[in-house]
């Protein structure tokens, strides 16, 4: 089954590489958790993901849908579209402190599917995107089998592998010297992570890390997989997506 959530970070066309390093049957703690678009292709396929993330309000959301996407479909296509845009910053600002779990997740949902990036609590909104088409594709949605999640109480719980996960699986954006620097504006939705701060502790352990192509990723003690456009491993110089891994 297909994410009906859209991924910050863009689509990955590393699909068919993790489905080859990941055997069969294994277990996988997924350290920053937020589409589901990878963990529900590979948990359809036989893998078993623990999704975590420090965000509980994203696991609450998740949770929400997985349990009765119908209900979240129709609350949603209650809440919008709205009469005023001005009410969509409001939302935005507020939307994690909203009481019921099912407007959270509704927002969380509509928000997520229509802001430029994919991002809830920040980003401008496309109101053509509200549309029937929009509702009806959270409704057709079933949670996939084979998946977890849990809610990680700090970023070093996130690569705990509790003695249960073969592989701790971490998607990132762009390695860059002051990654998520304190002066960015951040979501409440949105998961800091230091790579250059928990790398220590992920090397000694099987993981696969999923980013961009950087300078600053450290390549002597592991191995990587550069993936074009298409989704076919390249050389470094045309790479979009890099994977690095030492499952092998």
């Amino acid at each position: 089954m297909r994410s009906p959530i859209r991924s910050p970070l863009g689509n990955t066309k590393s699909l068919a590489c993790l489905e080859e390093l990941i055997p069969k049957g294994s277990v996988v703690t997924s350290c920053n958790f937020f589409s589901g678009e990878i963990e529900f292709f590979l948990s359809n396929r036989d893998r078993f993901f623990n999704c975590k993330t420090t965000k509980h309000i994203i696991i609450d959301c998740w949770r929400s849908i997985f349990e009765d996407p119908i209900a979240i479909s129709e609350f949603a296509s209650s809440l919008f579209p709205l009469k005023y845009e001005k009410e969509i910053g409001i939302i935005q600002e507020n939307w994690s402190s909203y009481r019921s779990p099912q407007a959270r997740a509704a927002i969380f949902y509509v928000l997520n599917n229509c802001t430029e990036q994919g991002w809830i609590s920040r980003g401008n909104i496309d109101l053509e995107l509200l549309n029937p088409v929009l509702f009806s594709r959270l409704r057709r949605f079933r949670k996939p089998e084979n998946i977890e999640t849990v809610k990680a109480e700090s970023v070093a719980e996130l690569f705990d592998q509790d003695n249960v996960s073969d592989i701790l699986f971490l998607r990132l954006p762009k390695v860059k010297i002051n990654f998520l620097s304190e002066g960015l504006n951040v979501g409440v939705e949105e998961q800091k992570i230091n790579f250059q701060s928990i790398y220590g502790k992920l090397r000694a352990k099987p993981h696969i890390i999923l980013t961009k192509p950087s300078d600053l990723l450290p390549l002597s003690d592991c191995e990587a997989i550069y993936i074009d456009k298409h989704g076919r491993t390249t050389s470094a110089d045309n790479a979009k997506e890099i994977v690095i891994h030492n499952v092998r």
